[in-house]
């Protein structure tokens, strides 16, 4: 019976990812909740493999942690989440039960039951143990900073490199505008060459910057946009065309300082 209760389990996953994002923020972005969905599907496929293996070692709930932590999703707000999707499993496996009277006992239903605590007690403990760790390497992420660097006395550079995930794209954000601020540019170069990849919601807090700065007076271009990054903006829907953009630093260097003061 468990493996009947496994298939049942997995061919519900659809719909149960769709009822779990309904309790959700209706303002997250498309992309984002495709991610969600794909995500839930996988945590009911996993557990519907659990009624039958129980050999589940969890190490799935490592990228699970990483991208709810990545798109700011708090631990109190993730642990609501995973157990309203406790709570679904458990729904559907009681309309399971329903389905077969006669054949599923009182004893083979509590059975089931703790095994889907054990599931859920687990998960919660990976996903807990995983997000703490991403936590843990806040510091890091404010050590690599916004280095803006001058140029000139009116020019200055931003060179990203790396992963930029949100958490690291707020913390460039607030240290650009201190530091154009304090050291009185005109424009602002920021160079995206050493970026391995970026998202929309990178791009929004990019783009973020770009229109504070603005508002101060500071003209900004971008610089460096490799093709594969290039593919994946147009793919994603992440308009450059609004900005300033160079093939190089070299370049946005030589356009700027012909307009800034010498």
């Amino acid at each position: 019976m468990n493996e009947r209760l496994s298939s049942f389990l997995n061919d519900q996953s659809s719909s149960m990812a769709e009822e779990w994002l309904q309790g959700r923020d209706a303002t997250t972005s498309k992309l984002i909740e495709q991610t969600l969905r794909e995500q839930h599907q996988t945590l009911t496929t996993r557990l519907a493999s659990y009624f039958i293996k129980r050999n589940d070692r969890f190490l799935w709930v490592q990228q699970l942690a990483q991208d709810r932590y990545d798109h700011s999703i708090s631990l109190r707000e993730n642990v609501h989440q995973i157990q309203r999707s406790q709570v679904l499993a458990f729904g559907r496996i009681r309309q399971f039960a329903d389905m077969y009277p006669t054949e599923i006992t009182t004893g083979q239903l509590s059975e089931w039951f703790e095994l889907l605590q054990l599931f859920f007690k687990q998960l919660l403990e990976h996903f807990v143990d995983f997000y703490h760790k991403q936590e843990a390497s806040e510091p890091s992420i404010f050590q690599m900073g916004a280095p803006v660097i001058p140029l000139t006395t009116e020019i200055g550079i931003l060179p990203l490199t790396g992963e930029i995930n949100t958490h690291r794209a707020t913390v460039i954000q607030e240290q650009t505008m201190q530091k154009v601020t304090k050291l009185k540019l005109a424009h602002l170069i920021i160079d995206l060459s050493g970026v391995a990849s970026l998202d929309t919601t990178v791009a929004d807090e990019v783009f973020t910057v770009i229109k504070q700065l603005s508002l101060l007076g500071v003209q900004v271009a971008i610089a460096g946009i490799r093709p594969e990054i290039a593919v994946t903006s147009v793919q994603l829907g992440i308009d450059f065309t609004r900005v300033l953009t160079f093939a190089n630093v070299q370049s946005a260097l030589y356009a700027l300082y012909h307009k800034a003061p010498r």
